[in-house]
């Protein structure tokens, strides 16, 4: 009867727990140098973390790399700090297949994260966007996450001298998991533009109607956010 009772209120615990559904959302500000990019991650409704998983965790580029004109390097990208500096740090120009920026971290021991946040900023047009894909190692190789984490919809326009500054996050609806036991993160970033047109556009777009109008510019990243689960619900998922 003990064992009985038992089995049931785990079904029920169980039944009561959602995978749920990995999710996107993102934001993108845009305006003045003075109103928008100044002020960093002030006019964005999350903001850099120094107490992540990924805070003073120094990465490793394992393709791409930076613009010549980067100050800094990937470390930057974990600091906890969203530089107002326009220069740090700027992913590589480079056209697909080339990777602008691939980084990858180590997470030891292992944890289960629930979600991602990367953060952007330009003070000109069109590296204020972001595109990436995500993968995740538990022990076993890596897997992907998720591939084409975004900020919108191909074909966004940014008017002509404004600045930008904006993030992605993924998440799961649930306030769960997205990812467990995670020893290694891999981010590869993609191309978001090309320097003579100011739209957001797919990094493989090789065909497009006119010359020289394919993505080949680096995002200007601020910050990787990694955040750890909370929730004691996850330990019965596995």
């Amino acid at each position: 009867m003990k064992k009985t009772l038992l089995l049931l209120s785990l079904f029920l615990i169980l039944s009561s727990v959602s995978l749920g559904a990995l999710m996107v959302d993102y934001q993108l500000t845009s305006g003045s140098k003075a109103t928008v990019y100044d002020l960093g991650d002030a006019t964005l409704s999350l903001h850099a973390s120094a107490t992540d998983l990924l805070n003073g965790n120094t990465g490793t580029v394992t393709a791409g790399g930076f613009h010549f004109a980067t100050v800094g390097d990937i470390s930057n990208l974990t600091n906890g700090t969203w530089d107002t500096n326009g220069l740090t740090v700027i992913a590589a120009d480079n056209a697909y297949p080339g990777t602008s920026l691939q980084g990858e971290w180590t997470i030891s021991p292992a944890k289960d994260i629930m979600g991602i946040i990367v953060f952007s900023g330009h003070d000109n047009v069109g590296r204020g966007w972001i595109n990436f894909k995500v993968e995740v190692d538990t022990g076993t190789g890596y897997a992907l996450l998720i591939d084409e984490a975004k900020t919108g919809d191909y074909g966004q326009v940014q008017p002509s001298s404004t600045t930008m500054v904006g993030y992605v996050r993924i998440y799961n609806d649930t306030g769960g998991s997205i990812a467990y036991a995670v020893s290694k993160l891999r981010i590869t970033f993609y191309p978001v533009s090309h320097n003579s047109t100011n739209f957001f556009q797919k990094y493989d777009d090789l065909h497009p109607p006119a010359p020289n109008n394919y993505p080949q510019q680096g995002t200007v990243l601020k910050e990787i956010d990694v955040i750890e689960s909370t929730s004691v619900n996850d330990w019965f998922l596995f």
